[in-house]
Formats: structure tokens, C-alpha cells, sequence
């Protein structure tokens, strides 16, 4: 069966019903719409996306403490919230992997504010995630804790299914640094973490600072991790998003005792900024760690670039 293209996605009329459902997996109402009118729109090309990985931490330890039947529902009610979030904010529900999903913005429609779309899809999926926890925490003993990644790029989108499995989606190595800013995100504990290329891109509807300059497993080049934020009249997000930028000053400086001063005082308050991460990196290097413990998934890099290792 080859492959579906342009040419042939276009729906006859007795058809058009069965094109709906099949489109409607992947892309929201509006986006379907007006793909039944423009199906050229899907045929593959090279353009700017940005692309997001969302993951359930913990849900491999947390599954086998359950009975499947019950490990499904978790998942499904958890798959549903991030679904609903991606659709509304007019995203591209690429795929379902695991315990998450990967989706996108700006293909197959050009969407201007794509990188602002992604971000409010990220942060409504994390504001949702205690309605889920309140349902099911008496029954798991612990919270249920999110972890959500993106990065804005080049890549070539299209279908790589066929008729029969639908499958519309980037290629590419952006593609690969969004699924590793994600995972990076759960040893820094910050619940969004992006990258530059979409801070630049978004409004002021967000509140963002750096995390740390970091080499992730897979890629040659140091990136800048960023984490981001409802914008807010937060007085106390405000101050320890200074704080950390002070810490992060010092200790990418070589300060060490003026970045654990303030990391200190983060972590007496209880910051919202990843203040233990970068308080652990800053031990590391007064230690002057050269190797890593087996159970280590970070290490101080070359200068102030710290590589963080797991995967």
C-alpha cells in the first residue's frame, strides 16, 4: 500500500467522514477542517516547528507496583490531560510513546506565535496535573509529577505512515534535542524546560531564566536550558528567579561561596528555581570531582558548561 500523499489524501465525498476521524487522532478541530479543504498542506517539506516531549516521571516504578487494569486507567487519564492541552492550543499530537507523548506546532499550518502555543499547551498540562493526583494519590501513596521539554528548529515534516496508520510528524535532529532537553528536565526537577531558540520566540506572557549552560548525551554542542513560567505579578518568583541568576553568575565566575550563599538561602525558602541542582554542581566542583559515582547523572564540565548525562 503506498504511502499517503497530497495526491491522494484528497477525500471523495462518501469518504470525507472516515478522512475526519482519521485526521481528528492527530490534529485539533479547526486544524482538520481545514485540512479536508487544503490535504496539500500534509505533503512532506522543510520548515520551522517547535516540538515538545511530555513524560510522566517515575511511571516505569510506579506501573509495577500496579495491577495492569489499574496502570492503563493511570495512563489513560494522564495521556487524556496532555492530549487535551495539545489540541487546545491548535498542536500536533505527533505521537504516544511509554508514559508520554511528542507533539508540535507550526506544521502542517503556519502558526506565527507556534514557540507561545507550545508553551501555554506545556504549562496548562502541568496546572491540570493535580486534578490527577488528587484522584489517584490515596491509591499510588506519592504525587504524579511531570516533566516537559521543547526546542524550535528546522525540520522536514510529513507522513511517514500509509493509508491504513496515519503518521504525521518532524525529522531531524531538533527533533532529538527536544526529546533530550525533556529528560534533561527531570534531574534539574524544573517541570518545563526550553531552549533558546524558543525563548526568543516567545511573548510576555511567560517568565523565563537560564538554568545553566549544559552538554546533554547525543549532542556535540553545549545549549542553554531555560526554564519558563506563567508571566505573573509573583513577587516571590520574582525573587528567586534574581537569586538563582545571581547564583548561576557566581558560580559560572568560579564564586563558589558567593553562588552557595545564595543557593543556600533558595533552598531555606524553598525557591521555585532549581536551586538543588545547581547547589549539587557547585559541591561538585569545591570537590573538585574529576570522575562520577556509578549513580552520578551529572558532572561539572570544562568551564561553566556542566554535562549531564542521563538518558
Amino acid at each position: 500500500m503506498p504511502a499517503v500523499s497530497a495526491a491522494n489524501l484528497t477525500p471523495r465525498a462518501a469518504d470525507r467522514g472516515g478522512w475526519r476521524v482519521l485526521l481528528e487522532q492527530t490534529f485539533a478541530p479547526a486544524t482538520v477542517d481545514r485540512l479536508l479543504r487544503e490535504p496539500e498542506l500534509l505533503a512532506g517539506r522543510t520548515c520551522e516547528a517547535t516540538m515538545m516531549f511530555a513524560d510522566l516521571r517515575g511511571f516505569t516504578t510506579i506501573a509495577e507496583s500496579l495491577p495492569p487494569e489499574t496502570a492503563f486507567a493511570l495512563l489513560g487519564d494522564v495521556m487524556e490531560l496532555l492530549t487535551d492541552a495539545v489540541m487546545r492550543y491548535d498542536g500536533v499530537v505527533i505521537d504516544y510513546y511509554g508514559d508520554g507523548l511528542a507533539a508540535m506546532w507550526n506544521a502542517p499550518i503556519e502558526q506565527p506565535h507556534h514557540a507561545s502555543l507550545g508553551c501555554h499547551a506545556a504549562l496548562a498540562m502541568l496546572d491540570e496535573m493535580p486534578k490527577i493526583t488528587a484522584v489517584w494519590t490515596e491509591r499510588l501513596g506519592q504525587p504524579l509529577c511531570l516533566s516537559v521539554g521543547m526546542h524550535a528548529g528546522e525540520v522536514q515534516v510529513g507522513n511517514a505512515g500509509t493509508r491504513r496508520r496515519f503518521k504525521y510528524g518532524p525529522r531531524g535532529n531538533n527533533m532529538n534535542i527536544a526529546s533530550r532537553v525533556q529528560t534533561a528536565g527531570k534531574q534539574l526537577d524544573v517541570p518545563l524546560v526550553i531552549t533558546a531558540p524558543v525563548r526568543r520566540r516567545l511573548g510576555s506572557d511567560f517568565v523565563t531564566h537560564r538554568i545553566c549552560t549544559a552538554k546533554l548525551p547525543g549532542l556535540e554542542r553545549p545549549i542553554e536550558l531555560i526554564a519558563a513560567y506563567h508571566a505573573a505579578d509573583d513577587h516571590q518568583l520574582k525573587t528567586d528567579v534574581d537569586a538563582y541568576a545571581a547564583a548561576l553568575a557566581a558560580f559560572e565566575g568560579g564564586d563558589l561561596d558567593a553562588a552557595e550563599a545564595q543557593l543556600g538561602k533558595l533552598l531555606t525558602r524553598g525557591g521555585a528555581a532549581p536551586a538543588a541542582f545547581l547547589a549539587a554542581q557547585a559541591a561538585a566542583a569545591r570537590n573538585n570531582q574529576l570522575g562520577r559515582r556509578a549513580e552520578d547523572t551529572t558532572r561539572p564540565g570544562e568551564g561553566a558548561v556542566i554535562e549531564i548525562l542521563c538518558k
